[in-house]
């Protein structure tokens, strides 16, 4: 058992997720009778998880307790038990002062809800027994789990702690709250006297969430459901965009919108992790005219060669217009002629008067739901030889405002070139491929029918087969997860993190 629990440990540990909010979710329990080798030996009784629970293995290291002491040393020693009891239970009647977080873990992983399973009766004529029912049942948690929600999905149910952290701080008041989280009605905004204009509401959202004066407080609001220990400037970024997006996706939720919405997010997460974005300080003009907006910023940049605040705001608002028309896009090998994150093309555009006339038409063009147009330096739209306005799209954006140090932006290759990022691409979607057969062939195998329901069902399937698949299933699942722990590593590595050193939890 201390084997298992070593395995539980390096393969799900759950001791961050238990020490910061307890078990929330029941237990299904069952009794088990341990028999010994020895027969002077007494069987020992014990509750213990159907399903392997992990939780109840990271409650027992939390509490520094082995496999022998629950099932031997406490059911064999009153006192050790009821002094451990105490121990936990005591503080909450000391000074606060004095509770320490590991204090405040213990607290948290002693109890737990639970459903406890003593007995079945079968259906008449039916040879299930008690052991196969509730294999059954932990059947259904995780062999046919629900349907995982996604990043995307997530990212998106965070924001709601996150915003709630904050208005009960007192950073929000309970309209603006309501504001960001979507909740308004467009006669709403209006009657409460807010900006009607969707740029509007993602400067504030942008300026109030990712500032890092405020990293503090988003922690604690994402740590409201749960333990993520560290909250780097990439997570914020997701958090927010999905927070940004609420109206935009209701208005874009047909089917054919999901790879346009997809695109949009992908750019935006990518876009918010812009240096001014998550400094300390920044905030927004309070004038929502981008005349003014681009008037000060023009003039910012020719008397300090810095478009300051006034450009980043218009960087915001553009940005957010361009992101999602699909005028600027990810860097992406293929799609675009310089891999430049679109962060990185806002800076740019906000260092020329050029530029900022960009930002400026896209707000304009964006407000009235049109696709932002290009503009010559001075801020006209430029017209094709038809006299109709020229669209700006990705292409246009990275020729125009180039990298530091590029006249022009180096041509694309032409011909089919191999790199290791095409033949890697061309190998995963391959696999992708794979994955999805897989599937399709185990719907099959689970189709045929029996007597009276899926044969599958009424004779299973082969054990030391399907085991063989499992395993090899398994070793696959790993290889994968350990795939995606080296991305997501990367990622943070290049976008670095505003953590520094976390803040104590409060007890």
């Amino acid at each position: 058992m201390d084997k298992s629990n070593s395995f539980l440990a390096r393969h799900n540990d759950l001791t961050e997720t238990i020490g910061q909010h307890g078990i929330l979710r029941e237990l299904l329990l069952t009794v088990v009778r341990i028999d010994h080798e020895s027969e002077d030996e007494p069987p020992a009784w014990a509750l213990a998880g159907a399903d392997g629970s992990s939780r109840i293995s990271a409650s027992h290291r939390i509490h520094a307790l082995g496999a022998s002491d629950v099932l031997y040393g406490l059911p064999g020693d009153d006192r050790k038990y009821r002094q451990l009891l105490s121990q936990v239970l005591g503080t909450g009647e000391r000074p606060r002062e004095e509770v320490t977080p590991d204090d405040v873990k213990r607290a948290r992983a002693l109890v737990a809800p639970a459903t406890l399973v003593l007995r079945f009766v079968p259906d008449e004529g039916s040879q299930l027994q008690y052991d196969q029912a509730v294999k059954f049942i932990v059947g259904i948690t995780h062999v046919e789990p629900p349907k995982p929600w996604g990043s995307a999905s997530e990212n998106d149910a965070l924001a709601d702690p996150v915003i709630e952290e904050f208005l009960r701080a007192g950073r929000l008041t309970r309209t603006r709250a309501e504001w960001f989280a979507a909740d308004l009605t467009p006669e709403e905004v209006r009657s409460n006297v807010l900006d009607p204009w969707p740029d509007t509401r993602v400067t504030e959202i942008v300026s109030t969430f990712l500032n890092a004066e405020e990293h503090a407080l988003f922690r604690k609001g994402v740590l409201r459901i749960t333990a993520k220990s560290k909250v780097t400037a990439d997570f914020k970024a997701k958090v927010v965009t999905e927070m940004i997006l609420r109206p935009w996706r209701a208005a874009n939720a047909d089917a054919d919108a999901a790879d346009r919405v997809s695109g949009t997010r992908s750019t935006l997460q990518r876009m918010l992790k812009w240096t001014p974005l998550q400094a300390s300080g920044w905030h927004t003009s309070g004038d929502n005219d981008p005349d003014k907006m681009l008037e000060v910023a023009l003039r910012n940049l020719k008397e300090g060669g810095s478009a300051e605040e006034a450009g980043i705001e218009l960087g915001v608002r553009g940005g957010y217009y361009l992101a999602v028309h699909g005028t600027l896009v990810r860097e992406a090998r293929g799609r675009t002629v310089d891999y430049r994150t679109p962060s990185s093309v806002l800076q740019r555009m906000t260092e020329s008067s050029h530029g900022l006339r960009t930002l400026h038409r896209a707000i304009v063009d964006g407000r009235q739901n049109r696709k932002p147009q290009r503009v010559d330096e001075v801020g006209t739209p430029q017209l094709n030889l038809s006299n109709k306005p020229l669209l700006a799209d990705d292409k246009w954006l990275r020729t125009t405002f180039t990298a530091v140090g590029e006249s022009v932006a180096s041509p694309p290759i032409e011909g089919d070139v191999t790199t290791p990022e095409s033949e890697f691409e061309s190998a995963k979607t391959h696999f992708a491929n794979l994955v999805a057969s897989l599937e399709s062939a185990l719907v099959a195998a689970e189709s045929v029918r029996g007597h009276s329901r899926p044969f599958v069902r009424e004779q299973g399937w082969p054990q030391v087969h399907a085991e063989d698949l499992g395993i090899r299933l398994d070793k696959i699942s790993g290889r994968l997860k350990m795939y995606a722990a080296i991305a997501e590593a990367a990622e943070e590595a290049h976008s670095g993190s505003t953590d520094g050193t976390e803040e104590a939890d409060e007890v």
